[in-house]
């Protein structure tokens, strides 16, 4: 994918960090492994308190050396903390499937064997995990030539990649979704007596729209039809009780082990962020004496209700490690390199479980250590090498058999490593249950609901200094080189903005200012926000205002709090301001000659027919238009 390719570009980055540095006191100097090596061995290995100030903050990770590598620093400090941050976490998915399963269960889907797939605001073919698998799976089933086409439908606030291929699309409020669910919970248990019916949901508000109602009904229906043969996904921004009641669903209309597959995935459990907050109390009470931030940038990524950089300031001894010199680094006392991914060995897990290997193209450019050596330094000096950890970890997995070693390295996976089938489910998902808010439609006097997203090329930020991604134009906005606020063309008027207007948003007294973009598909009340620009420490690219690099685009983060993928209750006012923004694509600019004259020839430029008329005349498109000869 795009972050892949780009990572050549990051590996060669003239602004990743080149050495250790130590920050005491506010002035940066230059300084080495093996000075940092005695501080860590007079503060951390000997503090004699068995870690119990100590706390490291990281990534996730589904890496098994990784894992191992924990367990042995927590055997060396057995009262330490550990602490997984990320800004995208696939927890809400996580914790809903627990509630089916009673363990940590990922579902993994196979949308090749799926006549019809329901999306609830889960971007399969853009944003997710596995989306390369399923785009490959899903253009499978879309050549009519080879078969039976598959039909998607998709329900979700902002234009995805996976909306733009839908065959029918519902544009609704984040916090609406669950409603859709619950209707089509409702019909398919009482046309079709599949599944449980919700109880206690009040009639109106977005349901009694016809054109919702019509969905909710075809939604059904198709399901109820292609019983074993369809599948329904729930996205990271929906509350564990959606990704529950989806769960339910699939396996109500038989579709496990057929079109999605549960696998007992205990290896990589999704962050939880409450981890986080609980380690900033602690901070801010003086009970962490000093902190290791592992390639992990928190100060920028971290919710800002959390208002994690005051935290950080007050603990004695702050170490942080990682490709850059970033926001968080520089709030650090001390800052390691990081070596690159393409020059560590390293392993992880795929979506599906499937262990992976990686072995470095060339020795590090700057004398990083990778995340594997310098938790092991943490633990004891000197470290151990991350060859030798992968090796261990696989010979502990596997036995000692160097033959089978030999082999994975050399394809770069273990065969038959996959996770394992989860259990049958403990019980049923509870019913949805609807509260009247929930229900209401949209109207011009309720608060806007802000969504935050993904963002196609930065990712949650961390890519952000990649020139190559920077100019990758969003697959949906076309907007390159900073991001917008997204509304359509309805809240638009309501709200009397155009493009480039700059707002003021305001959520729970925090606010930002950014630019308006106005996108034809973004649900109504709704304004879209993607994650990762705003960089104040990037580098010379995306920002950096020491050398004063004005930032590209502006920080979601500034109003985002816990985990959400959403929050009701914005507040969006005209500061009377511009800003211009940087689009590969111009939307309605043909004038009414150019409109008139497209009209005219729309039969020539745009030939279409439904799959049944395709059937019976796979040359239709010739003959739409007479060609003389």
């Amino acid at each position: 994918n795009s972050y892949a390719q780009a990572s050549v570009l990051e590996m060669c980055d003239p602004d990743r960090s080149r050495g250790v540095s130590n920050n005491a006191g506010g002035a940066e100097s230059d300084s080495n492994w093996a000075d940092l090596d005695t501080f860590i061995g007079a503060q951390v290995r000997n503090s004699g308190d068995r870690g119990a100030g100590l706390a490291l903050i990281t990534g996730n990770t589904s890496s098994p050396s990784m894992v191992e590598a924990f367990k042995a620093l927590k055997k060396a400090y057995p009262s330490a903390t550990i602490v997984q941050h990320e800004a995208l976490s696939r927890i809400n998915e996580q914790n809903g499937c627990q509630q089916l399963f009673g363990g940590l269960v990922r579902p993994v889907y196979k949308l090749e064997q799926a006549n019809v797939i329901v999306s609830f605001d889960e971007d399969l073919i853009g944003n997710h995990p596995d989306h390369l698998a399923h785009t490959r799976a899903f253009a499978a089933r879309r050549r009519p030539e080879d078969g039976p086409m598959n039909r998607l439908y998709t329900v979700e606030p902002s234009f995805t990649l996976t909306g733009s291929a839908a065959d029918h699309r519902m544009p609704v409020r984040a916090s609406q979704i669950a409603v859709i669910l619950s209707a089509v919970q409702r019909e398919l248990a009482s046309k079709h007596h599949i599944g449980t019916a919700p109880t206690g949901m009040p009639e109106g508000g977005i349901l009694t729209q016809e054109l919702v109602s019509k969905f909710v009904a075809a939604v059904a229906k198709d399901l109820a039809e292609n019983k074993g043969n369809c599948v329904l996904a729930a996205g990271p921004k929906q509350p564990a009780e959606v990704h529950a009641a989806v769960h339910a669903l699939n396996i109500a209309l038989g579709n496990r082990g057929r079109t999605v597959e549960y696998l007992r995935a205990d290896m990589a459990p999704a962050t939880d962020p409450s981890q986080l907050a609980a380690l900033v109390a602690r901070m801010n009470a003086g009970s962490i004496n000093t902190v290791v931030v592992l390639d992990s940038n928190p100060v920028y990524t971290a919710p800002a209700d959390l208002d994690f950089a005051a935290a950080l300031a007050k603990v004695k001894n702050k170490v942080h490690f990682g490709l850059y010199r970033d926001e968080t680094a520089i709030a650090c006392d001390w800052h390691a390199p990081k070596a690159h991914w393409l020059e560590a060995w390293g392993d992880g897990r795929s979506w599906d479980g499937t262990w992976t290997l990686a072995q470095p193209l060339i020795e590090p450019l700057f004398g990083g250590k990778s995340a594997l050596e310098f938790v092991s330094l943490l633990a004891s000096s000197p470290e151990t090498a991350g060859d030798q950890q992968v090796h261990a970890t696989f010979t502990k997995a596997a036995g000692n058999d160097e033959m089978a070693w030999r082999q994975a390295v050399q394809r770069g996976f273990v065969s038959g490593s996959a996770f394992p089938r989860a259990a049958n489910p403990n019980g049923s998902a509870s019913p949805l249950r609807m509260t009247a808010e929930t229900m209401a439609a949209w109207s011009k006097g309720q608060p806007l609901e802000l969504v935050f997203s993904q963002d196609y090329s930065l990712y949650d930020g961390r890519y952000a200094n990649l020139g190559w991604l920077q100019e990758l134009p969003d697959p949906m906005s076309k907007l390159t080189w900073g991001n917008a606020a997204i509304v359509g063309i309805s809240t638009a008027a309501a709200l009397g903005v155009k493009d480039e207007d700059v707002v003021e948003l305001e959520l729970d007294g925090r606010r930002l200012e950014a630019p308006i973009y106005i996108m034809p598909g973004q649900a109504p009340g709704t304004v879209g926000l993607t994650m990762g620009y705003g960089r104040t420490a990037a580098g010379h690219v995306a920002g950096i205002g020491a050398d004063e690099v004005e930032a590209v685009g502006v920080n979601a983060y500034a109003l985002r709090t816990g985990n959400t993928g959403f929050a009701v209750g914005l507040a969006a006012r005209s500061t009377g301001a511009t800003f211009p923004l940087a689009s590969t694509q111009d939307h309605h600019i043909i004038d009414e000659i150019g409109q008139s004259g497209r009209d005219h020839r729309l039969g020539e430029l745009i030939r279409s027919a439904d799959v049944s008329e395709w059937e019976n005349h796979p040359d239709f498109a010739q003959h739409l238009v007479h060609h003389p000869p």
